[in-house]
């Protein structure tokens, strides 16, 4: 029998959207599910005819359903969601895909449909106890937190590893291997973090929501996110503010600085950075104030203040030294190659980009290598060099695909582009041009019109 059936069938003109809009919330929500026939049938009975075939096992599964923060679901968090081991958890998802409560796709994620949530979530609050719903929440967030940072080390691999409470009793945790299991790991759980970083928030969980969003930021930075960023930085600054923690408090306000800076909202950006350079400063942190310094130092480059950029990543640069941080200083010694690419001085920029790429190397971070090869393709080009341009350029794009970072993808296609004309290689400069300007678009950057325009020059 088609569970998804009563009101969807008896108003089929009716968009789900609309129908799941006639919903109460949860108990409130099934009662409002009469099919309106006039008969005694309605939604909840035709679940339930479904749920009570179940195995007890799964039953309790399906409960836990409503307990489970986002939309889909894979094994490892359905396991960590009841507390049980994967090959369990595996068994009991396909029973439910056998009963048409759950859809099952090709890649093994499990979803329920609006209306089979709300039952599951009734049926949790009239049989399970608070606590265990409780336990199970935390459970499924602690799956996703310490997964969520075991792929941000893959994506950053100069980032310190956090100092997290160990994952309840019950949890299974997913550990991609590489950037690449990483970075498909965040696009499938995409909106599941969203949803949790919601969820813990509004559940007492203050830790795991500022965590959370911590923990996500490159991933959103990379791909370009950054409203989906913006608005879980917002729940995780409240949640650190209602820890007391400052740190959390300076570490959020740092990222959320640098979210809006990439969303062109300047203002709201210097007032997250001072308020995280002064804290950072207070409890002694020299790397977190000098990151806060290098991300201040974007905003100041917005507003052709490249003076003043220069000087706030200089500042950084000798917090890093003070605290040995390598990866830190390499940072550094790139981002003023820049600003010094911006004030027209190649030849210096060309030094600190090639000494930023040695440590780079050395410490093998793909990213920031690919952001040095980058900066020393452009003093090339500068120079009079465009065919040492182009190579570096070329390798900075191998790196950068390979680490999935789409924003930093589009701007070396662009300067690719300048290069390649200058070699008398339009087609190819058009090809990188259209490239870049396509991920602009795809990101809904605001920096097309150079683009648009390089890509018109060429008929």
């Amino acid at each position: 029998m088609c569970i998804v059936a009563a009101r969807a069938v008896m108003r089929p003109e009716v968009p789900l959207k609309v129908l799941a809009g006639e919903l109460g919330r949860e108990r409130g929500r099934l009662r409002a599910l009469a099919t309106g026939d006039g008969g005694d049938t309605d939604i909840s009975a035709v679940f339930s005819w479904s749920y009570q075939a179940l195995p007890a096992d799964a039953g309790a599964l399906f409960r836990l359903l409503g307990v489970h923060p986002g939309p889909d679901l894979g094994v490892a968090a359905a396991a960590s969601l009841a507390g049980l081991a994967e090959a369990d958890a595996a068994g009991l998802l396909a029973e439910l895909a056998r009963a048409s409560l759950l859809a099952r796709d090709a890649t093994e994620r499990f979803r329920c449909h609006d209306l089979l949530r709300a039952y599951a979530t009734q049926l949790s609050a009239d049989e399970d106890g608070e606590e265990e719903r409780t336990r199970a929440l935390h459970r499924t967030l602690d799956h996703y937190l310490h997964t969520a940072y075991s792929a941000a080390l893959l994506l950053s691999p100069g980032r310190e590893p956090p100092a997290l409470p160990r994952p309840r009793a019950g949890v299974t945790l997913h550990r991609p291997q590489d950037v690449e299991q990483a970075m498909a790991w965040f696009t499938r759980e995409h909106a599941n973090l969203l949803a949790a970083v919601r969820r813990a928030a509004g559940h007492g969980f203050d830790e795991h929501a500022w965590r959370l969003a911590e923990a996500c930021g490159d991933f959103f930075d990379r791909q370009g996110h950054w409203h989906d960023w913006l608005a879980a930085l917002r729940i995780a600054l409240a949640a650190s503010e209602k820890l007391g923690d400052r740190g959390a408090q300076a570490r959020t306000r740092r990222d959320l600085g640098l979210a809006c800076t990439r969303l062109s909202r300047y203002a709201e950006a210097e007032t997250h950075f001072a308020a995280a350079i002064e804290t950072f400063h207070d409890l002694g942190d020299p790397v977190g104030e000098a990151r806060a310094h290098i991300h201040l130092s974007y905003v100041r480059e917005e507003e052709e203040q490249l003076l003043d950029a220069l000087a706030s990543v200089e500042r950084a640069s000798r917090l890093f030294l003070r605290a040995g941080h390598g990866t830190g200083q390499a940072t550094a010694l790139d981002t003023m190659a820049n600003y010094r690419l911006r004030l027209g001085d190649d030849r210096e920029a060309l030094s600190l980009a090639e000494q930023a790429l040695g440590q780079f190397q050395s410490l093998e971070d793909p990213y920031g290598e690919a952001s040095a090869w980058d900066n020393a393709g452009r003093a090339h080009h500068g120079l009079g060099r465009p065919g040492t341009a182009v190579t570096c350029f070329r390798k900075a794009l191998c790196l950068c695909r390979q680490v999935h970072d789409r924003y930093g993808e589009a701007y070396i296609l662009h300067h690719l582009g300048d290069s390649l004309l200058v070699l008398g290689d339009g087609s190819g400069a058009g090809e990188a041009w259209s490239q870049a300007l396509d991920i602009m678009r795809e990101l809904g950057h605001r920096d097309t019109e150079e683009l648009r325009a390089k890509v018109a020059s060429l008929g």
